[in-house]
């Protein structure tokens, strides 16, 4: 049966390529959103095409900020047309491995797929499709930092992406995964706040547990984390405060009537990279299930550290 080759790009901003293109899969890169990828993009669905008028006038914006382009290549059967390949997962799997490991407010904004010539059947000019991304922004929002990709980075990069993709379909780390890319997601600080630590709590507490949920979590968090008493000191406080007002938050407290100490866009932030590193080490170590690594972290404070590696 003859195939058909897609190339499927996915353009997004809050990220820089040096070094030239990486490879972060099989059939993954990611390269730079150059000057040359952008005419062809306006070429392709250029003004008056309709394509940007979701982000109105804010359409040349987004579009001149791209910084990287996650490409990929796809083969569908003949038979198959007019029916596009799926790149959502490989795509997400991406996406949450540059958050992970520092891209912050990264906004896929399209996808444009590009096929050979004879399918469109009318012209020579290649069969070319354009779509919005689905978890894009509502409005254009400038990236919150620009993580720069070298080849080492890329490396690592690839290194972890095999880790997560060599995990179970049933792994509980999923769930989390999904509530760290709300974070990246949300334009309310308050909401980063809850998503993270929806997160962390299914990782690092026990369905049945009862008591101060709050100092356990803070606890473990910081033996899991932490690689000196000081910094495992200092990892516990940060984590306590932004328990408080996370229990703010959900019990409808309005910012006006919080403390001047817990402004929710400091603590959202640093609570969101105390789960970053923490999903980045449990891939890159290879740790299974929320019980296996609380058993371990309980029986180390009792015995006065954390030794992670012996799982």
């Amino acid at each position: 049966m003859e195939s058909i080759r897609w190339t499927v790009r996915v353009a997004l901003t809050g990220a820089s390529v040096v070094d030239g293109p990486q490879v972060l899969s099989d059939d993954l890169v990611i390269r730079a959103a150059d000057d040359d990828f952008k005419l062809s993009l306006w070429a392709a669905h250029g003004p008056g095409g309709g394509h940007y008028t979701t982000f109105a006038h804010d359409g040349a914006m987004a579009v001149s900020e791209l910084g990287v382009v996650l490409e990929a290549t796809r083969e569908i059967e003949r038979d198959e047309w007019p029916s596009l390949p799926d790149v959502s997962d490989d795509v997400a799997v991406a996406l949450t491995a540059l958050r992970v490991h520092g891209g912050r407010r990264l906004s896929p904004l399209m996808r444009w797929l590009t096929g050979p010539p004879e399918i469109r059947g009318i012209t020579r000019s290649s069969a070319s499709s354009m779509s919005m991304w689905p978890n894009r922004p509502s409005k254009w929002r400038p990236p919150a930092s620009t993580l720069t990709i070298d080849g080492a980075l890329g490396s690592e990069l690839k290194e972890w992406i095999e880790r997560l993709n060599d995990r179970s379909v049933d792994d509980p780390l999923a769930f989390a995964i999904q509530r760290f890319n709300l974070c990246d997601e949300r334009a309310s600080d308050d909401d980063r706040l809850v998503d993270s630590w929806i997160a962390l709590e299914s990782l690092l507490s026990k369905g049945d547990e009862r008591g101060d949920l709050s100092y356990r979590v803070a606890l473990r968090l910081a033996t899991f984390l932490g690689d000196s008493p000081a910094d495992r000191q200092a990892i516990r406080d940060l984590a306590k405060r932004s328990y408080v007002l996370r229990s703010k938050v959900v019990h409808g407290i309005p910012p006006e009537k919080r403390t001047k100490t817990l402004v929710a866009g400091d603590l959202a932030s640093e609570t969101e990279d105390l789960l970053r590193k923490t999903l980045r080490l449990w891939v890159w170590n290879r740790y299974e299930g929320p019980k296996q690594v609380i058993d371990k972290l309980e029986a180390d404070i009792l015995d006065g550290g954390w030794a992670g590696e012996d799982l």
